[in-house]
């Protein structure tokens, strides 16, 4: 339920920027309105719409029978040198029930531990989170902990943009904290930027406390950055 104005007549917060919404949707209202008006009474109308279509078509083709790229093999050898080094990123508020299963589970991956780093950002989390970082950070040499301040602001991109010139790696990988990450994901994904051409990778992720934190969002990587 909303809240109503105070006594003395100050706007509830929750009343904050509700002006300004209206606006902007009835401009974008009376935009879209116009368009479609224009379209159907304009003698090029069909054929913009009827162009717009076909092209939306062949690129609906081209996804249909566009050939898989076979996946690299997955990376070999006992010289750390030939491992690109790594470094991982993962924003946490709040994750106190995961997080350490998390750290344990990027710490301990199948990649030479000279070749890859880890940095978790506390991001103004109010439980045992920070606590259980700088606990894990005592075991683990890979793991960097930055905790932010309350008004730090930005949010989860906010955290991973602050630290992120800080990192040393030739790739990015970003995780959720409550993403589940099998042993020997580097050793699969970080061949897959020996082409040229390919800037980021998404791959898939299984969530610890899915019944729990259903909205969160996925994993990427920067060599490009999702």
């Amino acid at each position: 339920m909303l809240s109503e104005p105070g006594d003395d007549g100050t706007p509830s917060p929750y009343d904050r920027g509700l002006e300004g919404r209206r606006r902007k949707a009835a401009i974008a209202l009376t935009a879209i309105w116009s368009s479609t008006i224009a379209l159907h009474l304009s003698a090029w109308g069909s054929w913009l719409v009827l162009g717009l279509t076909t092209i939306m078509g062949i690129h609906a083709l081209r996804l249909v029978f566009a050939r898989s790229v076979p996946l690299p093999d997955s990376l070999t050898g006992d010289d750390p040198e030939d491992y690109p080094y790594v470094s991982l990123m993962v924003a946490a508020k709040n994750e106190e029930s995961v997080v350490q299963s998390l750290v344990e589970d990027l710490c301990k991956l199948d990649y030479p531990a000279s070749r890859y780093d880890l940095w978790i950002i506390n991001d103004a989390s109010t439980d045992r989170t920070p606590l259980v970082l700088d606990r894990l950070a005592q075991d683990y040499h890979q793991l960097n902990v930055v905790h932010r301040p309350p008004n730090a602001g930005g949010g989860k991109s906010g955290a991973l943009n602050q630290v992120l010139p800080t990192t040393q790696g030739e790739i990015i990988a970003v995780f959720d904290a409550d993403a589940q990450i099998p042993s020997d994901l580097l050793l699969r994904v970080v061949p897959m930027f020996q082409r040229p051409q390919l800037g980021a990778v998404q791959v898939r992720k299984a969530i610890a406390n899915a019944m729990t934190k259903p909205l969160d969002t996925g994993t990427g990587s920067r060599n490009g950055c999702r």
